[in-house]
């Protein structure tokens, strides 16, 4: 997954891209990263992350040397710091916005992921930010927090993996496991209130975990629908781990779905064909799982 080592700009005049803001499931995503690229450079007199691959992305008019000159960094670097990046990359005539987001790993070493968004190049839109101040029932968020700290240990142990075909995500790690199946009865129980949180609450952490944990509803045909409907409308947030985790539990629905005919999960993929023209690496990335 990629380490949250993100970089957007705009200047005036130019469309808005969310600022970074340091949520909890941040921290771990990153944390757990951080320690996997450093896990693979152990044993080395330097551990210090370094740069092994560099990828660019949205560039069909701005010239990819111009861009790599403004990134200023070449494979087997040190991963560089975002200060200055993000006032290089939006300097470039014609860039509108700049992403930067780092993943392990490629040959022991980290990928950079440079994305541009250019002047007239397909935009994708997203939902007005919510304002209203409703919040997970307090028994789910805690069991949510406890499970993102367990998923950070069971990263570190690589024991991530997970199986889908119930509709929703069970991982391997048997922590990870029991929380997960502590999740059911209460989002049965919570259900609409998870929708309504997805949907109009001011707190974006309140909305990434609402978009999470609402894959552990129940399986009716009417139910099914009411998730995916939710889902899909998250796809839209402004938030990328909203739109990250709504895309990742859509993913466990759809898997569910198939081998589930009864459950009758239909899903447009008109959200996910639009969101490959997001300037986020991880917006790209998920749409195509």
């Amino acid at each position: 997954r990629p380490v949250r080592f993100t970089l957007s700009r705009t200047t005036d005049n130019k469309r808005p891209v969310r600022s970074s803001t340091t949520s909890h499931t941040e921290v771990v995503r990153y944390c757990c990263a951080l320690a996997l690229a450093l896990a693979v450079t152990a044993g080395a007199e330097d551990i210090s992350p370094r740069v092994g691959l560099i990828e660019i992305y949205g560039a069909r008019k701005t010239s990819i040397q111009k861009i790599k000159t403004a990134v200023g960094v070449n494979p087997g670097d040190r991963m560089p710091s975002r200060d200055g990046i993000e006032d290089r990359l939006g300097k470039i005539p014609g860039v509108l916005a700049a992403r930067v987001e780092a993943a392990c790993c490629e040959q022991r070493k980290m990928i950079l992921y440079v994305g541009v968004e250019e002047k007239d190049a397909p935009h994708f839109d997203f939902h007005p930010a919510p304002a209203g101040d409703l919040t997970l029932a307090p028994s789910l968020e805690d069991k949510y927090r406890e499970f993102l700290d367990a998923v950070a240990g069971s990263i570190r142990g690589r024991n991530a993996d997970e199986d889908l075909t119930n509709g929703y995500s069970l991982m391997a790690d048997p922590e990870c496991r029991n929380l997960q199946s502590d999740f059911i009865p209460l989002v049965t129980r919570d259900l609409a209130l998870i929708d309504h949180v997805l949907r109009e609450s001011s707190d974006p952490e309140q909305r990434a975990a609402a978009a999470y944990l609402i894959q552990y509803g129940p399986r009716t045909a009417h139910s099914s629908k009411f998730i995916v409907d939710a889902l899909q409308y998250a796809l839209r947030d402004q938030d990328e781990t909203v739109r990250e985790n709504a895309m990742r539990a859509l993913h466990a629905v759809a898997v569910g779905g198939k081998l589930h005919p009864e459950q009758q999960v239909y899903i447009e993929p008109t959200w996910f064909v639009e969101l490959l023209n997001s300037v986020v690496w991880s917006d790209r990335h998920n749409a195509t799982l």
